[in-house]
């Protein structure tokens, strides 16, 4: 597939933002960054664009003794270095992606993504049929880029390999202004607004992911972002419901407020097997849950209670994909399951 590319290289990025621009000599180098894991809940401020605005997260909370890791390192260091044999770069935000890149003094291209979450396992995606465009250099203010990309993708949890997969990246450069963490207030912040939209053709149907992050550089004293909101969504093509989402804060700075990691992570609610054909197991440290199943439709097909050890019946199920909403003390976790 020819890739197309959109650049559009705003009047407006002039002398003023000239020391903003993102180049090849300002791209995140190799090197280790530790970052404060925050609320997750926080607005993304995607509506916060233009130059000379104000992303205020003053009042943001950090989790009680949880704290994020990037590192940025040779593609040959990784784990997945096979999978990825053309990036020579890539960027791991800790318990989360692998990003591999082969970078050079025009362009940045993604050859792949790993993303690691529970309940799939790994998803390595690899773009080995046409490769994904980040940002072409120089990259100013207001400049944005889209770019198709193709491949094929692994889901360990659910033991597919080779699944086709196909996708549009798109990287804006949004947003300059002034960034507010905690008691910290730090100007001349530039801001990227990256998302990928990625079809995945299965057995089962098309699942459509989508991952939307937005990164914040102090490129006057460093080049790694000093500030990340990223998102994801899983969904079966046509459907509303998420059969999965996540959503991921961290800061340089630390925020002013700490909020107990009991109160904000996810319930500890288990279900296998997973595909399941007749009966599903339910576990997990809680008492007593309200469980509901709920169809690509959105429709609750199932509504009742659950204790650890508890077996509910999926033999009436038809085959495809489902979500398990959990409520226990007033905290809500969703999981998705298929059914074979």
């Amino acid at each position: 597939m020819k890739k197309t590319l959109l650049f559009i290289s705003a009047l407006m990025a002039g002398s003023t933002f000239a020391q903003n621009t993102f180049t090849a000599a300002n791209e995140p180098g190799a090197g280790t960054k530790n970052y404060y894991l925050c609320d997750s809940l926080a607005d993304n401020m995607a509506t916060i664009t233009g130059a000379n605005v104000t992303w205020d997260y003053s009042d943001i909370a950090k989790y009680d003794g949880e704290n994020r890791t990037i590192i940025i390192d040779a593609t040959s260091s990784s784990s997945y270095a096979s999978s990825f044999p053309n990036s020579n770069k890539f960027w791991n935000l800790e318990q989360m992606t692998q990003d591999f890149w082969n970078s050079n003094s025009t362009d940045r291209v993604r050859e792949g993504i790993v993303i690691t979450e529970a309940s799939l396992g790994e998803v390595i995606a690899k773009f080995s049929t046409d490769q994904a465009n980040l940002v072409s250099y120089p990259f100013a203010y207001g400049d944005a880029l889209s770019d198709t990309f193709e491949g094929t993708v692994d889901i360990s949890g659910f033991g597919f390999t080779g699944l086709p997969a196909q996708g549009m990246r798109a990287t804006k450069y949004d947003g300059h202004g002034t960034l507010k963490v905690g008691s910290e207030t730090v100007s001349n912040v530039s801001r990227l607004h990256l998302t990928d939209t990625i079809a995945i053709t299965t057995m089962l149907g098309v699942y459509n992911v989508i991952l939307e992050q937005f990164e914040y550089y102090d490129l006057d004293t460093e080049a790694e972002p000093v500030f990340i909101h990223t998102s994801g969504t899983i969904l079966q093509d046509g459907s509303t419901t998420p059969m999965m989402q996540y959503s991921v804060v961290i800061s340089k700075y630390e925020p002013a407020s700490t909020v107990s990691t009991k109160m904000i992570s996810n319930v500890d609610f288990n279900i296998a097997p997973n595909p399941v054909k007749e009966q599903l197991f339910v576990s997990g440290e809680f008492t007593n849950a309200d469980i509901q199943i709920i169809d690509q439709a959105g429709k609750i097909i199932f509504n009742g209670t659950a204790t650890n050890g508890t077996v509910i019946s999926t033999s009436n199920l038809v085959s495809g994909v489902y979500v398990i909403k959990a409520s226990v003390d007033n905290q809500s976790v969703t999981k998705k399951i298929v059914k074979l």
